[in-house]
């Protein structure tokens, strides 16, 4: 709903400016309580530093396992720490087209086809199943109750867990974390 915001909202105001009349009263009204509306909103359910979880124990605790860390799977939820800590997303949230893609028609000019999509996800799939394997990770992050790219199965053969709850408060939500880590061989 964000990108489709994103992209519905210039070409309205766009609109909205030509069928508006500047000589009506009523009009320049009407405008100058949407554009404070869409400020005011914005400010509150847009604001960039309510996703900072800074006085959470838990949040800090994860941001320390991950600086603490040189490779981790990981899952969406804590991709941005990832990419502040310099170290590269397995999972960025726009991969789940690899675990949730359905067959769709081909089309060029649309982008590359469905077999190479899903050929593309199965081999990016099995090179982290290896990776689990080879017990590449120093840590797998993932969510319980969302898909993630890691099968649970496969994981639990090489990696233990312990899990944390951490307080998601934009969706006024919890979620619980599990953190996975290699057992010793």
């Amino acid at each position: 709903m964000t990108y489709a915001y994103q992209i519905v909202l210039p070409p309205f105001i766009l609109w909205l400016f030509q069928t508006l009349n500047s000589k009506s009263i009523f009009s320049t009204i009407a405008f100058c309580l949407l554009i404070g509306n869409i400020l005011i909103l914005d400010n509150i359910l847009l604001n960039p530093s309510f996703l900072r979880q800074r006085d959470s124990v838990e949040w800090a605790d994860l941001r320390n396992l991950i600086r603490n860390s040189r490779r981790i799977a990981n899952c969406p939820a804590v991709a941005s720490i990832l990419i502040d800590t310099g170290i590269l997303p397995i999972d960025s949230g726009q991969t789940e087209y690899y675990y949730n893609i359905k067959p769709y028609p081909d089309n060029k000019l649309f982008g590359p086809s469905y077999n190479t999509i899903k050929g593309n996800g199965i081999t990016y799939r099995q090179s982290i199943r290896n990776a689990i394997i080879k017990r590449e990770f120093d840590r797998i992050i993932l969510t319980d109750g969302y898909p993630n790219l890691v099968s649970l199965d496969t994981l639990s053969q090489y990696y233990k867990v312990k899990t944390i709850t951490i307080d998601m408060p934009q969706v006024h939500q919890t979620w619980v974390i599990g953190i996975w880590e290699p057992i010793s061989r």
